[in-house]
């Protein structure tokens, strides 16, 4: 239960941070909306399962591989929504490459 609790805050705060080099993109599949912090050497990947009518309102608004936040700059409207369902995430997974 600790760990689900701390990777959702790991991924709260790379949501909230407004930082000059914080880029997020954001990726569907199937059941999971997957967040992609890019960075030059590695990413890091937060996979979140959602509720299927979730991803697809996201999905309207968001293409896949759209940057949900760029240069620590909201890229779409769509981001209060995601944030406001943050209650339903479950199964985080987090790695990296």
């Amino acid at each position: 239960m600790f760990k689900e609790w701390l990777k959702k805050q790991q991924l709260l705060l790379l949501l909230r941070d407004r930082g000059k080099k914080n880029d997020v993109a954001v990726y569907f599949d199937n059941d999971n909306l997957i967040f992609v912090k890019t960075e030059k050497r590695f990413n890091k990947y937060f996979a979140v399962r959602l509720p299927k009518h979730d991803i697809e309102m996201i999905h309207q608004y968001l293409l896949d591989g759209s940057f949900l936040i760029y240069s620590g700059v909201i890229q779409s409207g769509i981001y209060d929504y995601v944030m406001k369902t943050r209650w339903k995430w479950r199964d985080i997974v987090i790695w990296e490459d």
